[in-house]
């Protein structure tokens, strides 16, 4: 595939800031049809140039402002958990988004 075939078919949008990418080495991986020769792998270097990402970072982690309690219930896992430490102005202000529903202990059984 041409870079302009994947252009055409990949409708990516960037943030006002860029986007963040974590712990990606290929961003596509390209699988033959029956006998065609393999495409290369797309690498972030290539996709931030294909894509006009020049804004964006590939980050080799993310770490998060908190952690919900290992031996907790899933459910009472909070948006304030994701929120990441050192990339202010990057994802979802996770102000804005829903918090999980407060249910009783027997509830969780």
């Amino acid at each position: 595939m041409t870079n302009d075939q994947f252009k055409d078919k990949v409708r990516w949008t960037i943030g006002d800031s860029g986007n963040v990418y974590a712990n990606f080495g290929d961003m596509v991986d390209q699988r033959p049809h029956g006998e065609e020769m393999p495409q290369p792998p797309i690498g972030s270097a290539k996709w931030k140039t294909l894509l006009g990402e020049m804004t964006s970072k590939l980050s080799p982690s993310v770490k998060f402002a908190s952690a919900p309690s290992p031996d907790g219930p899933f459910n009472r896992v909070a948006p304030s958990h994701f929120k990441p430490m050192e990339l202010t102005g990057y994802g979802a202000d996770v102000a804005t988004l829903p918090k999980p529903a407060v249910t009783s202990p027997e509830a969780d059984e």
